[in-house]
């Protein structure tokens, strides 16, 4: 198993680990203990933040990605990359945040009622800013690395653990809501930044290093050039699941973009397994590049395809099938999500599909128009939340997420392919998708039964059944490998 393979599966590991701590987070309790305005709150904040902190880092962390290949020098500090990247990053921390400061009261505006309780909680955002600026920095520094695990590990499991813990004390009593509040916003940065330097200390790759000696003028206008295009697909990369809340607030209120973020919350678990392939592919994609190594990208792109349409095709049809039970656990607040978390499921199930195409992209030659393409997203996911948000409510932001993805995922492949002549799908994923949607057919003769054992009968058969399809008709050897190597640990366990 290459580290592909390995750092995926880690990722995997921990992120779906994280999905029962968050699914028990943000399906069971929130909605259960916090009113859909407090939860509006918080995707808010997170959702601003989050949108600034691309603007914060300068492009340094897609710059990055591309450019670490010709710096990598453990024997020498790794030319000072690091030190580079304090700088930077200090620099943008400094103009981001004081330009958020002169314009606070635009940045939490809507067109609605004003919401009060964002105004008197909205000091936190420039603390979260900060926070997740420098935890990006440091986790991508540690990716580059060839470590994407770590970084999974600390946000999709460690600072659901401790928001979790958080939840538990607000709902005793032993804390304020504006404690809450407060620790939440600490939890998503300050604990992962102290365990990153720990990491990198203990590997000696803290030294700032002496980048001058390298850095040169051609250079330094690659970097220049690099962290422009950086800049625009930083912002981009988060505005298909960041500004879409912002939006609805600004349309609708927060006490709707609170519903969505729950209703959302849901589709976003199909991202989980695209999270972790694209922080190691993307490591892996920029030395192959470097090596003008097409195979391995060839076999990069392809394998990433397929094993994503095999785990995306698996969890669209178990949330869809889940459907009615969803809605059984949530309250009647949240009852008209439904086509929310069908047209997010869809939306990021194209997305997955496409692999490791974003990595491959982004790290090549043709960089450019990666860009233009993520520049083209946040003006459709603007355009089209603009249009369909003011008529069709919390359906329209999800749809225009749909319509944005869509229309950019396929000029991707068709770019790469035009490129490269590389071409990642076959007949089996159709008839992935087919089996899938027999599935999903069959699932619905299933009688409704009382909540847990609907949910455990319902989502088992569907899992047995679709991975015994996708082992019998040998559609994925990676998924067959790692079947093969689960039911030998389990006879050697069992004796």
């Amino acid at each position: 198993m290459g580290i592909v393979q390995k750092q995926t599966l880690k990722g995997l590991i921990y992120s779906y680990t994280g999905v029962l701590v968050g699914f028990l987070n943000m399906g069971i309790l929130a909605p259960n203990i916090f009113s859909p305005e407090q939860i509006g709150l918080k995707q808010v904040i997170y959702s601003i933040a989050i949108l600034l902190g691309q603007v914060g880092n300068l492009g340094f962390v897609e710059m990055s990605n591309r450019i670490f290949p010709w710096f990598r020098d453990s024997r020498n500090d790794n030319r000072g990359f690091f030190g580079l990247g304090l700088i930077i990053t200090a620099a943008g921390t400094l103009f981001v945040v004081v330009l958020l400061l002169l314009n606070l009261d635009h940045v939490v505006a809507s067109q609605t009622e004003r919401s009060l309780l964002l105004e008197e909680h909205s000091g936190l955002i420039p603390l979260m800013l900060i926070l997740i600026i420098w935890v990006t920095f440091f986790d991508n520094y540690v990716k580059v690395q060839f470590n994407a695990a770590l970084g999974t590990l600390l946000r999709d499991l460690v600072v659901r653990i401790v928001n979790l813990l958080l939840i538990i004390l607000f709902f005793s009593g032993v804390i304020t809501f504006d404690a809450y509040m407060l620790l939440y916003v600490i939890n998503q940065g300050l604990p992962s930044i102290v365990v990153l330097l720990i990491y990198l200390g203990r590997r000696g790759e803290l030294a700032p290093g002496r980048f001058w000696l390298f850095v040169d003028r051609k250079m330094a206008r690659q970097l220049l050039s690099l962290s422009a295009y950086g800049l625009v697909t930083g912002i981009s990369a988060v505005a298909l699941y960041a500004l879409d809340k912002v939006l609805v607030n600004y349309y609708i209120g927060l006490e709707m973009a609170g519903i969505y973020t729950i209703s959302f919350y849901f589709g976003t678990i199909i991202m989980i397994p695209g999270r972790s392939l694209a922080k190691i592919a993307i490591p892996v994609a920029a030395d192959a590049w470097k090596r003008n190594d097409l195979f391995t990208i060839g076999d990069l792109y392809r394998r990433s395809c397929l094993n994503q349409v095999v785990v995306g095709s698996l969890l669209v049809t178990g949330i869809v099938a889940n459907l009615d039970n969803i809605y059984r656990i949530l309250p009647e607040a949240y009852a008209g999500g439904g086509a929310v978390i069908v047209l997010i499921s869809i939306s990021n199930f194209i997305n997955n599909a496409t692999g490791a195409s974003v990595s491959i992209l982004g790290t090549s030659a043709y960089y450019h128009y990666h860009t233009w393409l993520m520049l083209l997203l946040t003006i459709l996911v603007v355009a089209a939340n603009a249009l369909l948000i003011p008529v069709m409510g919390l359906t329209g932001a999800a749809l225009a997420s749909v319509i944005a993805v869509v229309i950019t995922s396929g000029l991707r492949v068709f770019i790469i392919y035009r490129k490269t002549g590389l071409w990642p799908y076959g007949w089996s994923v159709a008839a992935i998708i087919i089996i899938s949607a027999l599935i999903y057919a069959g699932s619905l003769l299933i009688p409704s039964m009382p909540l847990i054992p609907d949910i455990v009968l319902r989502s088992g058969v569907i899992t047995l059944i679709f991975g015994a399809a996708i082992y019998y008709f040998r559609l994925s050897d990676d998924i067959r490998l790692i079947i093969d190597q689960a039911v030998a640990f389990i006879r050697e366990r069992t004796g």
